[in-house]
C-alpha cells in the first residue's frame, strides 16, 4: 500500500504525463507540452496564486466542520514525523504535477474548443473521476468512491475556472489538485467524501456562472 491507504495502482498517477508526453511528440509539438507545464512565467495575474492555493483548504475545512457538527469526529493518528511528511508532499506535488501534464497540459485546449469552459470541465472531470474510481472503490467501498467521484468532477470545473483566470497556466491545475491532496492527507481521519463533495459542488455552480476572472 501507498501513503493516504492507496493500492499500488497509485503508481497509475504517472501515466498521463506518459501518454501526453507520447502523444504531443507524435503531433510535433513534445516541446510545446513540456513549456507549458513547467512554464517560468507561472500564474498571471499572480493575486490568482490566493484562490488557487487556498480554495481546497477552505473546502477541506468546511467539510471538517460539518463532519464535527453531526458527530462523526474520531481522533486523528499521530501520524508521519516532520521529514516523512514533507517527503509525503514532495511525493504529492510531483503525483499532481504528472497528472496535470496530462489533464490540463494535453487535454484541456482541445476540449475547450469544442465544449467550453463548463462542458470542458464535466468531460474532464468525469474522466478524472473514472480514472480513480477503481482505487478508491477497492480501498473505501463504492458509495465513499461514489461521492469521491461527484467531488472529483465538481473540483474539475473549478480547476478549469483557475486555469483561464491564471492566464492559461498549467500551474494553477497542478497547485489546486497538490492542495486537494494534502487536505485529504491531513483530515484523513475525518474525512467525509459527502461532506466535501456537497461544498465542492456548491463552489463549482457558483464559478461556473460568473465570467471568466470574475
Amino acid at each position: 500500500m501507498l501513503p493516504a491507504d492507496l493500492p499500488v495502482s497509485g503508481f497509475m498517477v504517472v501515466c498521463p504525463l506518459i501518454a501526453a508526453v507520447y502523444l504531443s511528440h507524435r503531433e510535433g509539438n513534445a516541446g510545446e507540452l513540456l513549456r507549458r507545464v513547467f512554464a517560468r512565467a507561472g500564474v498571471r495575474p499572480a493575486v490568482w496564486y490566493l484562490p488557487i492555493l487556498l480554495l481546497a483548504p477552505a473546502i477541506t475545512l468546511i467539510a471538517y466542520w460539518m463532519t464535527r457538527a453531526t458527530g462523526n469526529y474520531s481522533a486523528p493518528d499521530t501520524g508521519p514525523g516532520p521529514l516523512a511528511m514533507v517527503a509525503l508532499f514532495v511525493g504529492l506535488l510531483v503525483a499532481a504535477a504528472c497528472e496535470e501534464a496530462g489533464w490540463t497540459g494535453y487535454a484541456l485546449e482541445p476540449l475547450r474548443r469544442r465544449f467550453g469552459r463548463l462542458g470542458t470541465g464535466l468531460v474532464l472531470g468525469c474522466v478524472w473521476a473514472l480514472w480513480h474510481a477503481v482505487p478508491w472503490a477497492m480501498v473505501h467501498g463504492l458509495e465513499w468512491a461514489a461521492w469521491q467521484c461527484l467531488f472529483s468532477v465538481a473540483a474539475r470545473v473549478i480547476m478549469v475556472w483557475l486555469y483561464e483566470s491564471s492566464g492559461r497556466s498549467v500551474l494553477s491545475a497542478t497547485l489546486f489538485h497538490f492542495t486537494i491532496n494534502v487536505g485529504y492527507v491531513l483530515s484523513e481521519a475525518n474525512y467525509d467524501p459527502e461532506f466535501v463533495a456537497a461544498v465542492t459542488v456548491v463552489v463549482a455552480a457558483f464559478v461556473s456562472v460568473r465570467p471568466r476572472g470574475g
